[in-house]
């Protein structure tokens, strides 16, 4: 044998037989019977969670309170918002008021440190002049003490030539 000869026997092996189809077989269908009416339920009014509908149901319900809750946070998140712009603005206006108050107390402080320096300065020639005054005075009192002693020898001179 060949080899294709070998592989062929090996394919038709390896596939299953095929099977044939038989034609579906008619069902016996019995008549209908006739049956007395029969008054219908009520139906019940609320919906069991077991069943599908409830289930439904109550997925429904969920995103319904899901939405209202939606809704509440929505509103809190636009009053945090109006909240933060009224900060904000706030916040700004202090900025502004605490610039000028900045701005006049910088001025203020310029002015006394100006009027400080000026003081400093007429302080200085007064005490200038004080000390250039009191060196007069000291000036004045030796001077008056030196006559006062020349006043004192002369009387005493004046009293030894006297009494003799």
């Amino acid at each position: 044998m060949s080899k294709k000869e070998e592989e062929k026997k090996e394919e038709k092996a390896a596939k299953p037989p095929r099977v044939v189809a038989k034609p579906a077989r008619k069902a016996i269908i019995e008549k209908r019977k006739r049956r007395a009416a029969m008054p219908m339920k009520e139906r019940p009014k609320e919906i069991r969670s077991s069943t599908v509908k409830g289930k439904i149901a109550e997925i429904q319900n969920e995103i319904e309170a899901i939405q209202v809750k939606k809704g509440e946070i929505q509103k809190g998140v636009a009053d945090i918002h109006v909240g933060v712009r009224a900060i904000e603005s706030s916040i700004n206006e202090q900025m502004k008021k605490n610039n000028e108050a900045i701005a006049t107390f910088n001025a203020d402080v310029g002015e006394l440190y100006e009027s400080t320096s000026a003081q400093v300065k007429e302080n200085r020639e007064a005490a200038s002049a004080i000390f250039s005054g009191a060196q007069d005075i000291q000036v004045g009192i030796r001077a008056l003490q030196s006559s006062i002693n020349e006043k004192i020898k002369e009387n005493a001179d004046y009293v030894k030539n006297f009494y003799g």
